[in-house]
């Protein structure tokens, strides 16, 4: 992957978990004060991504485990409910 694509592929992840985050919060009060300001706080970081691309080694592990874990977490939260298991 060159470092183009690795650069707007951060930058996607943020911005999809930054409006995941936005998404949910409007919709459930108590997942809106459990996050506090993680959705701006991920905008800013995106931000900053965007103003030096290099920004992201300084924070190798929220990039690489951290924003896919939560985008993941975030995506199955509507249907955790009616879960029996987890798969892939």
């Amino acid at each position: 992957m060159t470092q183009v694509n690795a650069h707007a592929e951060r930058i996607e992840n943020l911005t999809l978990l930054s409006t995941q985050t936005q998404v949910r919060a409007s919709k459930d009060r108590a997942f809106k004060r459990a996050i506090s300001t993680l959705s701006n706080d991920v905008a800013y970081i995106a931000a900053a991504l965007d103003d030096d691309p290099e920004i992201w080694r300084s924070h190798r592990a929220f990039h690489i485990v951290h924003v896919p874990s939560l985008i993941a977490v975030l995506t199955l939260l509507d249907d955790i409910d009616q879960m029996s298991k987890v798969s892939e």
